[in-house]
């Protein structure tokens, strides 16, 4: 117990010090610290950093803390550095991971791999991949340890790049930038990816695969050609979202001919927020909700009283990592031309 309080108090000791020294470009322009919170079933990552962000608290200090000094213990570290082959690529995105996984390549680095594991359907991990650290603060001690082939990264997920290319050559593939069409540019990633790999043939038959399945799709959804849908995310009962232009889900929906209801881009993934009174004025519209609708809903008088709802125009889908890369585009395409399929009379309203 008391080497376990000590290993504790070392590791939080090393937290103290990134975020008053060499971390400090992870904090917002005030000096606090964003906030990262998992929320929801589809996945969606609620980052914010501000006046009004909560710093790290004692516990979040401890609960880190504990997990350094972990890190520290005999054994631990060296079995993840064993774990990791010499010169592997490292990717900072889950979109990025997604397109070597679907190009065949499983052994790689990836930050934040236990949130991929939870969050992300397919393609699943297999164990050969192996965690780096965080999205925003990779672990460069073990970078450097590995030294990566090449280390992939986006501006969605901002890292310290400076310190990065002094362990590995850096490639930036950036899909979500707040602005149309992230499906090409989920793509041309793809593509680049394949061409680090060295795997280029790999690629031409994905994307080959690819274009077939986006024509099948769309010959089956033939009843629904040119129908209003709108994504609705139900993050809580009472805060909803949607998607709009700036979304992969927009892109696919086009491709299937369908057509968003929502002309707006929204933030950097394509993220808008929606109020009851959106909701309640929707007409002829599908709505489309990605993994369970929150429970209490289900009793809501409001919630009911909803066209979409009355109408049964309500369309429940699988989560999905809604700001993937081109196989996440497929794996869309897929739920919604089955969703669509099983709920056939809504092609005729």
């Amino acid at each position: 117990i008391r080497q376990s309080a000590r290993l504790a108090r070392v590791g939080g000791e090393r937290v103290r010090q990134k975020l008053l020294g060499r971390g400090r470009r992870w904090l917002g322009n005030d000096g606090h610290a964003p906030h990262v919170q998992a929320v929801g079933d589809c996945g969606f990552l609620n980052m914010k950093a501000g006046s009004t962000v909560l710093r790290p608290t004692r516990r979040h200090l401890l609960q880190t803390g504990i997990a350094t000094g972990l890190s520290l213990m005999p054994g631990f570290q060296g079995r993840t550095a064993r774990a990791a082959p010499s010169h592997p690529l490292v990717v900072l995105d889950f979109a990025h991971a997604q397109s070597l996984l679907a190009l065949g390549i499983e052994t790689f680095g990836m930050a934040e791999r236990w949130r991929y594991a939870r969050y992300v359907e397919e393609p699943r991990l297999p164990a050969s991949v192996f965690d780096i650290g965080t999205l925003n603060q990779p672990n460069l001690e073990l970078l450097a340890s590995v030294q990566p082939q090449r280390i992939i990264h986006s501006q969605e997920w901002p890292s310290d790049t400076d310190q990065l290319a002094r362990i590995a050559s850096l490639t930036e593939l950036s899909i979500y930038t707040g602005t149309p069409a992230p499906l090409d540019r989920a793509r041309q990633s793809f593509l680049q990816i394949a061409e680090i790999a060295d795997v280029t043939q790999r690629a031409a038959d994905y994307m080959a695969g690819f274009e077939d399945h986006m024509h099948a799709h769309r010959s089956r959804l033939k009843p629904f050609e040119g129908k209003r849908v709108m994504v609705l995310w139900a993050a809580t009962p009472r805060d909803f979202w949607t998607l709009g232009t700036a979304s992969l889900v927009h892109n696919v929906q086009e491709h299937l001919g369908l057509r968003n209801a929502v002309r707006e881009s929204g933030d950097t993934w394509g993220w808008l927020p929606v109020t009851m009174r959106d909701l309640g004025a929707l007409a002829d519209t599908i709505v489309i909700h990605f993994g369970p609708v929150p429970a209490p809903l289900s009793n809501n008088p409001l919630w009911n009283s909803f066209g979409f709802v009355r109408r049964r125009q309500l369309v429940v889908l699988p989560r999905s990592w809604l700001f993937g890369g081109l196989p996440e585009a497929d794996r869309i395409a897929r739920l919604l031309t089955q969703g669509l399929e099983e709920r056939h009379h809504l092609s005729a309203t």
